[in-house]
């Protein structure tokens, strides 16, 4: 499997809203992130944040998605649903979910599922395959656990922010 390499980043800021949608809901790329979303085969927006797919590695070069310290204190199921398909994807470049069987990789979400609690809905959306690149699990279940639990806590301490 083609490795990606990913940009991660955080700024943050605050914002305002009582309406979920329009707090996470994020419309275009900000100015300051762009840089990370020029070489984008196909940038995919999937409502709770925007993926930058390169369809040579077939996976995620950068995300972007807000962070707010209210909705990652939120519960989060333990029952994980299966990883779906993405079909804004040409099929020639999709990841299947079979790609990751037997491989030795785990499938590692890179915008990660309990950032995203706050909804349903928006956990769902990290679960498409466009959003996971292959992982070795030590890296997967150790490493990047850590750099996850991080993003919650520096947004926690802020009040929010973006990550890529």
């Amino acid at each position: 499997m083609k490795r990606a390499f990913l940009f991660f980043a955080i700024t943050m800021s605050c914002l305002a809203s009582d309406n979920i949608q329009d707090k996470f809901f994020i419309k275009e790329v900000p100015q300051e992130f762009k840089k990370f979303f020029k070489s984008c085969d196909k940038i995919l927006h999937k409502n709770f944040y925007i993926n930058c797919y390169n369809y040579k590695y077939k996976g995620t070069t950068a995300v972007i998605y807000n962070v707010f310290n209210d909705s990652i204190n939120s519960e989060i199921s333990s029952k994980r649903p299966k990883f779906l398909e993405d079909y804004e994807l040409p099929k020639k470049q999709r990841v299947y979910y079979s790609d990751y069987t037997n491989s030795g990789f785990d499938r590692g979400h890179i915008a990660n599922n309990h950032s995203f609690s706050f909804s349903p809905k928006a956990q769902l959306y990290t679960f498409y395959l466009s959003n996971i690149v292959p992982q070795l699990p030590e890296i997967n279940r150790k490493v990047w656990l850590k750099v996850e639990r991080r993003e919650r806590q520096l947004a926690s301490y802020s009040g929010g922010g973006y990550s890529t």
